[in-house]
């Protein structure tokens, strides 16, 4: 059984860096390595720039987002990217844990500019049972 995917955050990291790089050479990203390993699917990419949205869906067949909690909704997944600024971490994953709980949350370094931030981040995560 795949795991289901969202990425959230769709600059450089979460899918710009390898697009014009043949997908099988090169996996600079998220979106890449995700879309090329078996036991993961991605299943949405949420964005506040819609000017994303063409690129993502033509490369990765899934579908593209600007809003986080529509995503979650409509999606439920196993494993959540969050790759936006720094400065949007700790709201991005308050905002996840109030409308999901997936196994997984994979969050960009670094977790937080502030250590009481990154530190509340964690103790959400655990006490959501959230890896």
């Amino acid at each position: 059984m795949k795991l289901k995917v969202l990425i959230i955050g769709l600059g450089n990291i979460g899918m710009g860096y390898d697009l014009n790089l043949e997908p099988k050479k090169f996996g600079l990203t998220h979106a890449r390595a995700f879309s090329c390993h078996k036991n993961f699917e991605i299943v949405g990419g949420v964005d506040i720039d819609k000017s994303k949205k063409n690129i993502f869906e033509k490369e990765f067949s899934a579908p593209f987002y600007d809003s986080i909690e529509i995503a979650l909704r409509e999606k439920k997944p196993d494993l959540i990217i969050v790759s936006t600024p720094t400065k949007l971490h700790h709201k991005n994953i308050v905002n996840i844990v109030e409308q999901h709980s997936p196994k997984m949350i994979l969050c960009e370094k670094p977790l937080s500019y502030s250590s009481k931030e990154a530190k509340d981040i964690l103790s959400i995560c655990k006490n959501n049972k959230i890896n």
